[in-house]
């Protein structure tokens, strides 16, 4: 390409085996130098896709919407796993037992809701960059 236009800016997408040129020379005389390397020159119309802020807006309020349903649905998921442990517990069910174990059911549960929120936001936030990397053909992370 560069024998063509020696300033063209080659990006290439290496999972889907695609080129974008953008350079000043035209599109038959970069065609003419891809086919004559041996490979398949098939020219799109498409340009590449950019990020705009609303897809950024859109990202961060999902993430968000998703860290406020973790934060209820680790309590709960919490919850359910302390009382079947204190269910099958023989020392919770002794005559002797004052209701200890039943304790940590209210006090340990709402404690998941912080690491529930930050695991929620987090996950989306970085599958939503993820994709939108992939979409772009970013290969590298920095």
């Amino acid at each position: 390409m560069h024998s063509v236009d020696p300033q063209a800016e080659i990006v290439g997408t290496i999972p889907e085996g695609l080129i974008e040129i953008r350079g000043s020379a035209a599109r038959a005389a970069y065609i003419a130098a891809i086919e004559q390397a041996g490979f398949q020159a098939m020219p799109s119309h498409r340009g590449p896709r950019r990020v705009r802020p609303r897809g950024l807006g859109r990202l961060v309020g999902r993430s968000i919407g998703w860290g406020l349903a973790w934060a209820v649905l680790l309590p709960l998921l919490g919850f359910g796993v302390m009382l079947l442990v204190i269910t099958y517990n023989p020392s919770c069910q002794a005559p002797g037992d004052s209701g200890g174990c039943y304790t940590g059911l209210f006090t340990g549960a709402p404690l998941l809701a912080l690491p529930g929120a930050i695991l929620g936001l987090f996950v989306t936030l970085m599958r939503g960059l993820r994709r939108i990397r992939h979409e772009q053909g970013i290969t590298t992370w920095f």
